[in-house]
């Protein structure tokens, strides 16, 4: 910024304030400034940053740095709705709160759901165990599999139990339904007509994601071209009689929780939009007519700033790639729903989960978000029971309601920093996106394996980065509590489950019309073999005369299909790799009544030795191993005495570089000595020097920016607690 530019004069006659006694720098002088401070150091090493998106944080931004960027004078609601999809933000329509219920039964997912809407916790989003997305028989699921992750669905009475007392008509619904949504679809719209209701009143979505489902793992139950046959048989059919209610999902959670960059989950998503487009056109659907059936679903990272980017990027360019196509203004707003990372999310010390949940709820609302799902912060513990549902809403809910968040329009609009971060995010994401599709579309690059590559390596740089400190975990590789063990939550009764299962559907076929259903079926298989107009009319009447979910898709479906293969992408959480190795100890600890225990065998001063001494204890205890601070010992025999007297399975040598060469190597003879199979370390790096130590005795070296959790894991499994 230019001195000339700002040459305002603020003043305030109330209170006396005159602005333009403050000097005006120039980023010149602060960088100047700033290089003074850092005695010769590189300012651009020390205070410039870089993400996995391969783009540069300054530590200071002007007006320069936007003078360029197209958008920048863009208003709300106006294309190409950077700054949000409505003139007055949020101010009118807040974002909607989603409630997310993944039980395995249906009176359980009924009760919580109930039980949330007394205190008004929002929209329902109900998850799916694998069977019911696969479309299966339950009897053709094994025990463990029958509600493993979600409610388990096969008839129409399973929803009327799981939704007994919910309005429905008032409350969003909304579910996942894998590769296609047809066959769900069937059984949720009968459902709703046997109420009574308009289905033209349903707000929510039932929607699709094959590619999502296909990159996840998962073994389609019908081949892609079918799945997307059905994709177009429904999206016409809603357009007509459900247009409040979603078909199409395009959900980036795989791609983020397997370590994506902002900009990979933003242009594998848009590819993947793309390619349904393409096919739904093929179809002689008008583009306006498929986008109002789409739903974006992106998950919010730790990195506050770049996840608003990501948001308000994802809209500019949906709606270059809309306008492109002929679609017109209200065609090209996106919308996007929001989940607070899982890929963040760690067993121990959960509470934490809250703090972080909280922080990436804020990064989606301020980027604009037009419904968002708080994740449940013991969720990498198991089901989330009445206290975790509730401080999931109430996160929302204080951000609307407390803090006002719904009383702003675009509030990181003018922020120099997050316009260019967003500029630059939308450049890079647009790039990649054209790779894609000069590849031949998102499919094609799936085959070749383009897009699982490009993520592998970044989840790959990820997790190392986390496993060597330089990235932070708060609970897991940094201040862990050592007196925390994994919370028990007692597991589900799975074989229960199944037989139950089985009972209920047994208990359903016996109270229905086996020559309707089977009449309705044959009906449905007609209107499918045909690619008839009423195909969906005849699948919601099969589910009304009691078919299952099952048999309305076999009805559908060719019985052979030719399976498509790609390589699936590695889902996970961050933490479990710690995670792991902190478990091994507690079991250990069961097995031999004692943690594996670390000794600091500290030489010298206070001074000398607290710094190495700190690091090691906050090493170890992210591995759950026991560490037993010494005092500071001032010779060979004290520090080997102590040592051997704790009977330490390990013995850390603790103090200053230039006192370790004078006793290090002495000491750690004397310990082997007397006990061989002790692992001795020295908290440090002597980097060219090391093969010499090792040879007088230490066995391995700990310092910042070694490998914890790979050296962790060689520990546990020298000393036996992972086998």
């Amino acid at each position: 910024m230019k001195d000339k530019d700002i040459n305002h004069s603020y003043q305030n006659a109330e209170i006396g304030l005159n602005f333009n006694e403050f000097p005006v720098l120039s980023p010149e002088i602060w960088r100047q400034e700033a290089e003074k401070q850092l005695k010769g150091e590189s300012f651009d090493k020390k205070l410039i940053g870089e993400t996995y998106e391969d783009i540069q944080i300054k530590p200071i931004y002007t007006d320069e740095d936007i003078e360029n960027i197209a958008y920048k004078n863009n208003c709300p609601g106006g294309s190409p709705f950077l700054r949000g999809n409505n003139p007055a933000g949020y101010v009118i329509k807040p974002w909607e709160i989603i409630q997310e219920y993944g039980y395995f039964s249906t009176n359980d997912c009924n009760k919580a759901i109930t039980d949330d809407a007394k205190r008004k916790s929002g929209s329902i989003s109900i998850q799916l165990d694998k069977p019911t997305l696969l479309t299966q028989y339950p009897y053709q699921a094994g025990i463990g599999e029958i509600g493993k992750g979600g409610l388990s669905i096969s008839t129409i009475a399973d929803f009327a139990k799981a939704l007994a007392d919910v309005d429905i008509e008032n409350v969003p619904i909304y579910i996942s339904a894998g590769i296609s949504a047809l066959p769900l679809m069937s059984l949720f719209i009968a459902y709703v007509k046997r109420k009574g209701l308009n289905i033209n009143s349903i707000r929510g979505g039932l929607s699709a994601d094959p590619l999502a489902e296909l990159i996840s793992g998962g073994t389609p139950p019908a081949s892609l071209e079918q799945a997307y046959k059905e994709m177009a048989w429904l999206t016409r059919w809603a357009d007509s009689n459900m247009p409040k209610f979603k078909t199409i999902s395009i959900d980036s959670s795989p791609w983020h929780n397997s370590g994506a960059s902002a900009t990979e989950e933003l242009a594998f998503s848009l590819s993947t939009a793309v390619e349904y487009l393409r096919i739904l056109t093929a179809n002689n659907l008008p583009v306006d007519k498929i986008t109002s059936q789409m739903r974006f679903s992106y998950s919010l990272g730790s990195h506050f700033f770049m996840e608003i980017a990501k948001l308000r990027a994802a809209r500019v360019l949906w709606s270059k790639i809309i306008a492109s196509c002929g679609g017109d203004e209200e065609a090209q707003k996106m919308t996007i729903h929001a989940r607070t990372s899982a890929y963040n999310v760690t067993a121990y010390d959960p509470h934490v989960n809250i703090l972080r949940a909280a922080t990436e709820a804020f990064s989606g609302i301020a980027g604009g978000c037009d419904s968002l799902q708080v994740g449940y912060f013991d969720e990498a513990i198991g089901q989330p029971d009445d206290f975790s549902r509730r401080l999931a809403a109430n996160i929302q809910i204080i951000l609307q309601q407390e803090c006002h968040f719904d009383k702003v329009i675009d509030p990181a609009g003018g922020s120099w920093y997050v316009e260019k971060l967003t500029d630059e995010v939308a450049q890079k994401a647009w790039r990649l996106f054209q790779e894609i599709e000069a590849k031949g579309g998102m499919l094609e690059a799936l085959k070749d394996g383009i897009p699982q590559n490009i993520v592998a390596k970044t989840g790959t740089a990820r997790l190392a980065n986390l496993a060597k400190g330089k990235d932070v975990l708060i609970g897991t590789n940094a201040y862990p509590n050592p007196s925390e063990k994994m919370p028990h939550q007692k597991p589900p009764d799975y074989a229960a489950i199944y037989a139950e299962r089985l009972k209920n559907l047994e208990a359903f076929r016996s109270g229905i019309e086996i020559k309707a259903k089977d009449d309705a079926l044959k009906r449905l298989s007609l209107a499918a073999d045909s690619s008839a107009n009423n195909i969906i009319e005849n699948a919601i009447d099969a589910a009304g005369y009691g078919a299952t979910l099952a048999e309305i898709a076999q009805a559908i479906r060719p019985d052979k299909f030719q399976k498509i293969s790609v390589t699936s992408i590695k889902i996970q959480r961050s933490a479990e790799m710690f995670e792991t190795i902190r478990k091994a100890a507690e079991n250990y600890e069961i097995k031999t009544s004692s943690l594996p225990r670390v000794f600091l065998a500290n030489f010298g001063t206070i001074a000398q030795y607290k710094p190495r001494s700190d690091f090691a204890t906050g090493f170890f205890q992210t591995g759950g191993f026991e560490v037993v601070d010494g005092k500071g010992y001032k010779t060979i025999n004290e520090a080997s005495s102590a040592a051997l007297e704790a009977n330490a399975d390990i013995v850390v040598i603790c103090s200053a570089d230039s006192a370790y060469p004078k006793f290090a190597p002495s000491l750690a003879a004397k310990i082997k000595n007397d006990k061989p199979d002790t692992i001795i370390l020295w908290a440090g790096n002597p980097k060219e020097f090391a093969e010499t130590y090792k040879k007088a005795g230490i066995d391995e070296f700990i310092y910042k920016g070694a490998n914890i959790a790979e050296l962790l894991l060689q520990f546990a499994k020298k000393l036996g607690v992972i086998s």
